[in-house]
C-alpha cells in the first residue's frame, strides 16, 4: 500500500463527517473554506395554473399605443431629423448641442437610409437631458462610431 502524504491543516471531504449546525458541510481542499450544501426541500411546491373558461376573458393581441415608436419612415428628409431633435429639446428645455446639427446637416445622403461614420462630441458637458434629446436622432439614423473623447456628464440641469 501507498501511503499519501497530507498537511496536517487540510482536510479532505471525505474525511470530514457529522453534521454542522443542522446543515451537511464540505470542506474544500484547497482552502480551509466550510461549504454549505443546500438540502433539497422536503415537499415540491404544487404550482397552479388558471385558465378563463370564456374564451372572451383571454388577451389574444397586446394594446398599442398608436404606431410603434422606433418604427419610422426611410424616406423622412435630413431637415425634418433635425427639426425634430431641436423640438425635443425645446421640450426638455434644453439647448441643442451646436455640434450635432452641423454634423447632421453636412451629411448629403438621407440619414434614415445611410450610417453615420461618427458622430463625435468630443469636449462636450452633457446633461441626461441632452442624452434623452439624442434619443430622437437616434430613431431615424445609426451610427458606426460615438465619440463622447473629453466628454463630461453633469448631473446638474443646464439651461
Amino acid at each position: 500500500m501507498t501511503s499519501e502524504k497530507k498537511p496536517s491543516n487540510f482536510v479532505f471531504s471525505e474525511e470530514r463527517g457529522g453534521v454542522r449546525g443542522g446543515k451537511k458541510t464540505l470542506v474544500t481542499r484547497f482552502t480551509k473554506a466550510t461549504i454549505p450544501v443546500p438540502q433539497l426541500p422536503s415537499a415540491p411546491r404544487q404550482k397552479h395554473v388558471r385558465f378563463p373558461e370564456e374564451e372572451t376573458q383571454l388577451a389574444t393581441t397586446i394594446p398599442t399605443s398608436g404606431n410603434e415608436p422606433w418604427r419610422v419612415d426611410l424616406e423622412t428628409p435630413n431637415d425634418v431629423i433635425v427639426d425634430a431633435y431641436a423640438e425635443a429639446c425645446l421640450q426638455l428645455k434644453c439647448r441643442p448641442l451646436s455640434c450635432i446639427i452641423e454634423q447632421l446637416l453636412k451629411v448629403s445622403s438621407p440619414l434614415a437610409k445611410t450610417k453615420i461614420p461618427t458622430i463625435i462630441l468630443k469636449g462636450t458637458q452633457l446633461t441626461k437631458k441632452d442624452l434623452e434629446a439624442l434619443e430622437c436622432i437616434f430613431k431615424y439614423c445609426q451610427t458606426y462610431h460615438l465619440s463622447f473623447e473629453n466628454t463630461g456628464l453633469n448631473n446638474e440641469v443646464r439651461q
